[in-house]
């Protein structure tokens, strides 16, 4: 399945069209099942895209998401007495497959297109004000009302959502919620494989290494010549004996990650081969 369409109402830059008393979206966007690239000026609205796209299906980080009054449509030139109270944006999803459409028959609709009938989930938000106070409520349904999302639903809808770009070799680096993790943990090569991943076995065996490093041993239990990780520890240990105490005495080793997929994947970063090449490179490859 694949985003098809996105349709807002009244969201910062885009408001509402009205003809023949019906009221129409301010804009009406068709994505392509694939790449997509949105090209524009500064401030031609395309961050307010990709933001209706975050605030409705939410995200793989569960970023803390807070609509503002700023988010709701004034016309240019206007007062503040003519700001929108309600904001509606749509995003609907298309081509499922059988395995798919499984997760969400409570909220599918139907449309023929050609010959055959296929599915499609509309999945909307809907925002109002009253003075300062904002509510928002996201639904499912093929109708204008909808459903509740099941929070089971909800997070295989998640989206990856990375920040701006400015410096690729920085910003892909090693961090807690780092955004190559992020982008990994989202891939069809990561996504369920919380305890039988290969990368659990490369991260255990090198532990092991690193934790028999610090006890004086190679990794055939034999006495290495180095012994500064040894002593190291030691001095580490007989400091946290001391301060902790004879009834709680405090223990420890040193390892690369916790065995878990998501803090090894924040230990990984990507390089380019080459060494030499610049900003835009980094930017363009990564």
């Amino acid at each position: 399945m694949f985003l098809s369409e996105l349709r807002i109402w009244n969201f910062r830059k885009y408001g509402q069209a009205e003809k023949d008393e019906e009221v129409y979206p301010g804009l009406s966007l068709q994505f392509n099942k694939g790449f997509n690239l949105l090209v524009g000026e500064n401030d031609s609205g395309k961050t307010a895209i990709v933001d209706a796209i975050k605030y409705t299906i939410l995200t793989q980080s569960y970023e803390y998401i807070r609509l503002e009054q700023e988010d709701f449509h004034l016309p240019e030139g206007q007062d503040e007495g003519k700001r929108a109270s309600e904001i509606r944006i749509e995003c609907i999803f298309r081509g499922f497959t059988n395995n798919e459409a499984k997760n969400f028959l409570e909220w599918l609709g139907m449309e023929k297109i050609g010959e055959e009938f296929q599915y499609f989930l509309k999945i909307f938000l809907v925002a109002k004000r009253k003075g300062r106070n904002i509510y928002y409520d996201i639904n499912a349904g093929p109708d204008e009302e909808g459903n509740p999302l099941s929070g089971e639903a909800r997070n295989l809808l998640r989206s990856t959502y990375l920040t701006p770009l400015r410096d690729a070799e920085r910003e892909l680096a090693p961090r807690r919620n780092s955004r190559l993790s992020q982008i990994l943990d989202s891939h069809e090569s990561f996504k369920d494989k919380e305890e039988d991943h290969y990368l659990f076995e490369v991260m255990d065996k090198a532990n092991k290494q690193i934790k028999k490093y610090f006890e004086g041993l190679d990794e055939n239990e034999k006495p290495l010549e180095d012994l500064h990780g040894e002593e190291l520890l030691k001095e580490i240990n007989q400091y946290l004996g001391e301060f902790s105490g004879v009834n709680n005495k405090l223990n420890s080793n040193f390892s690369i990650s916790d065995m878990k997929l998501k803090n090894i994947l924040e230990k990984l970063s990507l390089h380019l081969l080459s060494t030499k090449s610049g900003l835009g490179s980094h930017n363009c490859c990564l």
